[in-house]
């Protein structure tokens, strides 16, 4: 039997229709230097941002290492995971993390290493819309 490649695409979207509407969440292992002083969401977000574009990126934890452990001219070490919520044409596996922002002047410098993986799908629902405020992607949809 022969099949169109315009009705296997249409059996396929028909048969599957969560695949318009799903995101993956990709969870983000990473270790960084910061300022102690500035909220690390900056630098994480600066590193991560060439990832995941327009797509929203949050914390699900972070925290300093105790007891302190200083890196970069006594910039603070700390860790997290760090997700993403990304639509599938802008996905790929896995990837690795490695940012440095060495500006002296710059009360967001430091370093960001690590890496990310997919674990599991989401919805796609306001996936970018980013709430400044509470630097997550909790902003309700206009």
């Amino acid at each position: 039997m022969r099949y169109s490649a315009t009705a296997f695409l249409t059996a396929l979207f028909v048969a599957t229709p969560t695949l318009a509407t799903s995101c993956v969440r990709v969870q983000c292992e990473l270790e960084f230097c910061f300022n102690d002083h500035v909220d690390p969401w900056v630098l994480v977000d600066r590193a991560l941002n060439k990832h995941y574009g327009v797509d929203c990126g949050q914390w699900d934890n972070w925290q300093r290492y105790e007891p302190a452990e200083y890196c970069n001219d006594g910039l603070r070490k700390g860790y997290g995971t760090f997700h993403i919520n990304r639509m599938p044409e802008s996905f790929r596996q896995y990837f690795k993390v490695s940012f440095e922002n060495g500006d002296e002047n710059d009360p967001s410098r430091g370093s960001v290493s690590g890496y990310c993986r997919p674990v599991q799908k989401v919805k796609c629902v306001c996936h970018s819309k980013y709430n400044p405020e509470k630097k997550d992607c909790s902003a309700a949809c206009d």
